[in-house]
């Protein structure tokens, strides 16, 4: 059997939940942010994709490697699925 297609089959859907609700996202800070300004500092955004599309973006913290966003948000989730891998021996 072709491997490609063992591997296809090593993920299974064990159900598929709809109309689930709202996801809400908290964002309070970060750490250890390399800094890429000559000064050793950056200016970290945080940007959040669900299924492609950008759903937020945070705020802009200037010149700092550890911000402190303290920041929300709230998406709308249709569809959960939920899969296991089945590993093949």
């Amino acid at each position: 059997m072709n491997s490609k297609y063992l591997e296809y089959l090593a993920f299974v859907v064990i159900k598929v939940f709809l109309d689930q609700g709202i996801l809400r996202v908290d964002l309070i800070d970060g750490h250890d942010i390399r800094g890429v300004d000559r000064s050793g500092k950056s200016d970290p955004f945080a940007v959040f994709c669900l299924n492609e599309q950008k759903v937020f973006k945070s705020n802009t913290k200037k010149k700092t490697i550890t911000p402190e966003w303290n920041e929300h948000f709230e998406v709308t989730i249709v569809c959960v699925c939920v899969m296991f891998k089945n590993t093949f021996s």
